[in-house]
């Protein structure tokens, strides 16, 4: 991935795939990481971010999967460790 996003005959871009997030809530609940993925690629991104966290960006494994299959730029599974939101959550 470090090639890719520093090929300088490249943009360098990391697009982002996630259907929800903790702050913005529901952004894409129905998103087709196909359609997206392929996009992505299509529009110049050097590399793309799956955000695979079920509970908190709606996204899956699955996800991942559909996103390396349908685009040639690297893909990878981006993992946000929420413990701040998670031990508040506790603490309640």
């Amino acid at each position: 991935m470090k090639t890719a996003v520093s090929d300088k005959n490249k943009s360098g871009i990391i697009a982002e795939i996630k259907r929800k997030s903790p702050s913005q809530g529901v952004i894409n609940a129905q998103v087709s990481v196909e359609q997206i993925a392929r996009g992505y690629f299509n529009a110049g991104a050097s590399a793309i971010s799956v955000l695979t966290d079920s509970e908190f960006f709606g996204g899956s494994n699955e996800d991942l999967l559909v996103a390396r299959k349908n685009n040639q730029a690297p893909s990878y599974e981006r993992i946000l460790l929420l413990m701040n939101i998670r031990l508040l959550r506790l603490s309640q």
